[in-house]
């Protein structure tokens, strides 16, 4: 399966694609709905119901737009400003602005608002205060522009105006909420390292990548040596701070680009792409001497560390995860605190078969 997307703006953005949609079918089955109910009171029912039937054939059509490698955002407005034009004529054709169809520009207002942000909703919102008065002089003429009507046509347009900003209120806090869970969902929060989930989709497609550039990976698998110890004798909190200051070491001698994961308990990921295996090592020696030049007192922590490299020792991330685990155990075994790059002699018999890139 693909990785999922992350980015909490697409996210929102396909949310509100959708919401977007049943705004549409909302507006045309009201639209259908009171031209059912009304009859040939207007006369101009027949027409109206053809207009709203291709603005709805016109709007399903645009649905597939996506594929064809349109923004979202750029569709969500054309949608907003086809739907004021839309609507706009619908008046026109239909009764102006003295009657209840008029609240259908709050739909367009929401639509905007949910996509667009405060400044496109606000212009929006300056342009159906436009067509609403053009409206309203078509039914009345100057006469329009005055008392009571004048009055309703001002409380319409502040209700817009309302309507859109609360609106954006809120968008804008739904996506602060997405943005946090989507943050929590894949962040360490000890170590603002990646978790699990966040590395498989940080990885999907980076053997074959590798594999079409020529290019080599090298997998850096760490584990503290005496986080129990520290545990024992300091208590968690000195414990938690010890493997905050592994993220540190590991943040030190990371170079851009390579990807940080904390997998759980005092387990450490490091994968590092375009990078051959002597290149790892050099990174892990580092790693280790950054560490023993910090170690002042008995909470500095230790690792092991365990190297894997494609295409060397796996053709698949799994493998090279699980090899690099082998190779940190090997390390462990030889007294710890030190590296060791898998070799052949470390593969247990459940070892994950390799899958050709």
């Amino acid at each position: 399966m693909p990785p999922l997307e992350w980015d909490a703006d697409t996210i929102q953005l396909h949310g509100f694609s959708r919401g977007v949609h049943q705004i549409q079918w909302l507006l045309v089955s009201l639209v259908l709905l009171f031209l059912a109910l009304t009859g040939d009171a207007f006369g101009n029912n027949a027409l109206a119901a053809l207009g709203t039937l291709a603005y709805f054939l016109l709007t399903l059509a645009a649905q597939a737009l996506p594929m064809l490698g349109v923004s979202r955002r750029w569709l969500l407005a054309w949608h907003t400003w086809v739907m004021i034009a839309f609507i706009t004529w619908l008046l026109y054709v239909v009764q102006g602005v003295n009657g209840p169809l008029v609240g259908l520009y709050v739909l367009a207002v929401i639509t905007a608002a949910l996509a667009l942000g405060k400044v496109a909703t606000m212009l929006e919102v300056g342009v159906i205060a436009a067509c609403y008065l053009l409206l309203l002089y078509h039914g009345g003429g100057n006469a329009a522009f005055a008392g009571a009507t004048l009055a309703i046509a001002c409380a319409h347009v502040i209700m817009f105006l309302l309507v859109g900003y609360l609106t954006t209120v809120l968008a804008d806090a739904i996506h602060l909420a997405n943005a946090r869970m989507l943050l929590m969902a894949r962040t360490d929060p000890l170590t603002g390292f990646a978790n699990r989930n966040a590395l498989a989709d940080q990885t999907f497609g980076l053997v074959e990548q590798a594999h079409r550039r020529k290019a080599g990976i090298v997998v850096l698998m760490a584990d503290m040596d005496n986080l129990k110890q520290i545990n024992d004798r300091f208590g968690h909190s000195t414990g938690d701070a010890a493997l905050v200051a592994v993220s540190e070491h590991i943040k030190a001698v990371a170079r851009d680009g390579d990807l940080l994961s904390r997998l759980h308990g005092d387990e450490f990921v490091v994968v590092l792409p375009d990078t051959a295996i002597d290149c790892g090592r050099t990174m892990a020696d580092r790693l280790l001497a950054r560490m023993e030049a910090h170690s002042n007192d008995a909470t500095a922590p230790r690792i092991s560390i365990g190297l894997a490299a494609y295409p060397e020792h796996g053709a698949a991330m799994d493998a090279l995860l699980h090899r690099a685990d082998e190779a940190m155990y090997a390390a462990k075994r030889s007294g710890g605190h030190a590296v060791r790059v898998f070799h052949p002699a470390m593969q247990s018999a459940n070892a994950p078969a390799t899958v050709e890139a």
